[in-house]
């Protein structure tokens, strides 16, 4: 119960934030170099219009993209109706982790679309969709502004 309390404090959900959100990443990179460096040959060509992944790769990173947008943004939208500090902050780490998701997701279909077929561009876009997710660090200063803290919260917020 004690290790429950301290995850959800504002220090120890960064914390773990963090750490989920360096997981998420770590596991984009290494699957991507493990990939390219097992695959035995490459080509790039993006428009080789019997190469359905041509097509496919691009649409679902926008599809990931768009929606992971779109449930982050509804989920920080109701934050202001929670009741406690805590409240605020598991269901912000659970917008977070949701978006980290479908980015995850979008990654990885493009990762296994260039090991089925070896065609780099659709590494390009899973690097390009890897780059938007380092853009989405964690950070206090950002979760601040979704969580609608009050004067006591934000107190608490930033004395942990």
């Amino acid at each position: 119960m004690d290790q429950q309390n301290s995850a959800l404090s504002p220090r120890g959900f960064f914390k773990t934030l963090t750490l989920l959100y360096f997981s998420f990443l770590t596991a984009q990179l290494l699957f991507a170099v493990m990939a390219f460096l097992n695959q035995g040959s490459t080509y790039f060509d993006y428009t080789d219009t019997n190469d359905v992944f041509i097509y496919a790769v691009p649409v679902f990173a926008v599809a990931s993209i768009v929606l992971g947008i779109v449930l982050y943004g509804q989920q920080t939208s109701e934050l202001g109706r929670k009741n406690s500090l805590k409240e605020k902050l598991a269901a912000y780490q659970s917008a977070v982790l949701i978006r980290m998701a479908f980015l995850e997701a979008a990654s990885i279909f493009g990762i296994v679309a260039f090991i089925l077929k070896g065609n780099l561009f659709s590494l390009l876009i899973t690097g390009l969709v890897t780059l938007y997710f380092i853009t989405l660090r964690p950070a206090k200063e950002r979760a601040e502004d979704y969580l609608h803290l009050s004067h006591d919260e934000k107190r608490q917020f930033y004395e942990d």
